[in-house]
């Protein structure tokens, strides 16, 4: 019995750890009654992302949010109960992927992948990046907030419902940013015909971008491509061996909504023979 207490114990403090209040607050113990007490009322106790969050990479993947209760919930009754705000064709509760992963916690998918995909992609710049780098594909809107709502009518499994509404809020891309570059960052080795590939987490104004991109050491002449998400340029007729490169973008980028890139960005990387 003493070393299932002592087991025990740590279990107890995490829980009791990631309780919060409607405000997302910090409160006492989430034992105070058991998981499947048929007389308390049900409340939310943690959330993923945490209320107020600010991006970026805050979101699980696969961009799930994650809600946790008190108490052994109704499937079919949180589901309903939990919708965002605002949500688009392309960000929205997917409630066909939603429900519990795991007792008390429910997973809620934002993106329906299989359909966005196809729309942040594009054929020519994705291919210019190694095959085992992973792209930090855009989903969210920069600078939009977003909020979950949980409704009251969400019960656990014996029927009794929330006492009162309960939401949280969070930001994933709070400002205009690039993502993805090739070469990367202290890259060296890197072939004289290589080409250059920036990818941003928004649709690019072109020519605020064009503008914004400079190679140093100067280069005179080189061809350029600009798609929805990005940019790529290449030399012309090659970089030469063994120098090293700093491609800059300065916050004269913009997004097609007019957010100014949020900080200068640059990267270097050193050509092979």
């Amino acid at each position: 019995m003493k070393k299932i207490v002592l087991l025990l114990t740590p279990l107890l403090a995490a829980l009791a750890w990631n309780c919060r209040d409607n405000s997302n607050n910090i409160t006492g113990s989430v034992v105070d009654s058991p998981i499947d007490d048929p007389y308390t009322t049900p409340y939310v106790i943690w959330t993923d992302p945490l209320d107020g969050a600010v991006g970026p990479n805050i979101m699980s993947p696969g961009n799930v949010v994650k809600i946790r209760f008190d108490k052994l919930m109704d499937s079919k009754s949180v589901v309903r109960a939990v919708s965002l705000s605002p949500s688009s064709e392309w960000v929205y509760v997917d409630t066909t992927r939603s429900g519990p992963v795991e007792g008390t916690t429910f997973d809620f998918p934002l993106i329906p992948e299989p359909n966005y995909l196809p729309i942040v992609r594009d054929a020519k710049l994705d291919a210019l990046f190694p095959s085992w780098y992973v792209i930090q594909y855009p989903y969210f809107k920069v600078g939009q907030t977003y909020t979950i709502s949980v409704s009251a009518s969400a019960s656990d499994m014996f029927g009794n419902t929330l006492d009162q509404p309960d939401s949280f809020s969070f930001t994933p891309e709070p400002y205009f940013r690039i993502t993805d570059t090739t070469p990367l960052d202290n890259d060296t080795a890197v072939s004289p015909l290589a080409t250059i590939a920036v990818r941003f987490n928004a649709m690019i104004d072109t020519l605020s971008v064009r503008n914004a991109f400079s190679v140093s050491p100067a280069i005179a002449t080189g061809s350029s491509y600009f798609s929805s998400w990005g940019l790529y340029w290449s030399p012309s007729p090659k970089f030469a061996s063994e120098t090293q490169y700093t491609v800059n973008i300065s916050t004269q980028a913009k997004d097609r909504d007019g957010h100014q890139l949020h900080a200068p960005f640059s990267f270097s990387f050193i050509t092979g023979k």
